[in-house]
């Protein structure tokens, strides 16, 4: 079962940058697209990587498709399952 996860994205431009917080406030997740690559570790920068996908176009501005976000979400669940978060 996924995790209750809270998205805030931190930055819109370049860096696509968001923070992943749990149904307690305590954050779980660290998601950045930069260059045509997306990473999310857990659970913040230097943490462990758990997502990571390449669009194959480094000058790509946004995360396209949003399917990956839901992936991301998925990867920062099971990070907690595994007795992490």
């Amino acid at each position: 079962m996924m995790a209750e996860l809270t998205l805030v994205q931190t930055c819109s431009a370049m860096p696509e940058q968001y923070d992943a917080f749990d149904a307690n406030g305590d954050k779980v997740g660290y998601l950045r697209f930069r260059f045509g690559g997306f990473t999310v570790v857990c659970p913040d920068v230097g943490g462990e990587l758990v997502y990571s996908w390449e669009s194959g176009d480094r000058w790509q501005g946004e995360l396209l498709p949003k399917e990956h976000i839901i992936n991301a979400l998925d990867a920062i669940s099971d990070w907690m399952e595994a007795d992490n978060g």
